[in-house]
């Protein structure tokens, strides 16, 4: 299972805005810089890759 994870939630005038979800397919250079620029937005990451030897790379950065 995945662990509870903390998010930044916007406020705004009109009230609070939840995260963004993503879903990169890939962890190749692209996807991995995909990864790390919508964490950095904030954004919640999920990825999915057929190699197993990217999961720990991908896990590193957040998703």
């Amino acid at each position: 299972g995945h662990l509870p994870k903390f998010l930044p939630m916007f406020t705004t005038a009109a009230g609070t805005i939840r995260p963004a979800k993503a879903l990169v397919l890939g962890a190749g250079v692209a996807g991995l810089q995909a990864i790390a620029t919508a964490r950095r937005l904030g954004a919640v990451v999920e990825a999915f890759d057929v190699r197993p030897a990217v999961k720990e790379q991908v896990e590193s950065l957040g998703a």
